[in-house]
């Protein structure tokens, strides 16, 4: 963290939205996310070489959350991310495009 004395500066927005529940125990929504990042040229340059400031990745997100009786919650969910600005994306060896799967179950008490 020392090293890299750029900033990188994110804009996120999500929204979710209420399903019809089958039962009185479950309640269900879906749940979408996107955003945008910025990179300053002192942030890109320790990252990824070129030292221009700019666009570094974009985000879009779906989730699904469960929730069962109050208590228990389950949300499969995928995500893309991928580098924007050409320059990042010549820089890397990596890959430039990615498509995320997860899920995530929770405990409340």
């Amino acid at each position: 963290m020392d090293e890299v004395h750029g900033a990188y500066i994110s804009l996120d927005l999500s929204h979710s939205f209420d399903l019809p529940s089958p039962n009185e125990d479950i309640a269900w929504s879906l749940d979408l996310s996107a955003g945008l990042s910025l990179g300053t040229s002192k942030y890109n340059k320790g990252y990824f070489g070129p030292s221009e400031s700019g666009l570094v990745d974009a985000r879009a997100g779906i989730s699904l959350p469960v929730t069962i009786f109050e208590k228990w919650s389950i949300a499969p969910s995928v995500a893309y991310i991928g580098l924007m600005d050409n320059d990042l994306r010549d820089a890397v060896s990596y890959d430039k495009d990615n498509v995320l799967y997860g899920i995530t179950i929770s405990l409340s008490f």
